[in-house]
């Protein structure tokens, strides 16, 4: 019998355990978060809820963590996560500030990616997203949508900048082999998917 049967039979509460469980891997799965903080969060959940100690949720959160080290053995060499990841670097290199999990939303992203700017070479505009898109990766299947934008460009053709961001953006995803859906209007963000995530653990990327 496992931690979660264990506090399952000590609390008699499924649905309210059932919803912790649920939050963790929803901060876990897409492997932006250590264990520390999957932890802290999990007890900051907890907070007032009377249902599970500290301690428990550490042991909740660890046994949710070495199944997700255990199913990460069979996984491919090449994930579609790592193919995100691969893009968004060679964008960066590129001149597109590129970044995953950014900020909390898409306000606060599009208010602070410019001073992600590197002070060493020239950057022509930026894709991201933030990080209540990257607590949806736990889907399976999941989509990505990301924001993009253009710096310096003088309003008369900050919509042709915009768009022609976008375009490079899309073309090398798709030279990356991921699935993306964008009809090259510059209202509408960019959409990666479906996507089988499969994000190594931070430990695991440290490790590696």
């Amino acid at each position: 019998m496992g931690i979660y049967e264990d506090l399952l039979k000590a609390t008699g509460d499924p649905d309210g355990l059932g919803g912790i469980r649920e939050r963790i891997l929803a901060w876990m799965l897409p492997g932006f978060m250590d264990r520390a903080e999957v932890i802290e969060a999990a007890t900051e959940y907890v907070e007032g809820r009377e249902l599970l100690t500290g301690p428990q949720v550490e042991q909740l959160v660890d046994e949710l963590w070495r199944q997700r080290l255990d199913e990460q053995k069979d996984w491919p060499e090449r994930t579609d996560a790592d193919k995100v990841a691969a893009a968004f670097a060679e964008l960066d290199a590129a001149g597109i500030v590129a970044r995953m999990n950014f900020t909390c939303c898409q306000t606060c992203g599009s208010t602070e990616i410019d001073d992600e700017r590197p002070a060493d070479r020239p950057s022509t505009g930026y894709v991201f997203f933030h990080s209540q898109d990257g607590e949806r990766l736990a889907d399976n299947p999941a989509h990505l949508f990301l924001a993009y934008g253009a710096f310096d460009i003088p309003e008369p053709e900050w919509l042709d900048g915009v768009t022609a961001i976008g375009n490079q953006v899309a073309a090398v995803l798709r030279a990356h082999d991921l699935p993306v859906t964008w009809n090259g209007s510059s209202d509408q963000r960019i959409q990666v998917g479906p996507l089988n995530w499969q994000r190594r653990l931070p430990t695991a990327r440290q490790n590696s």
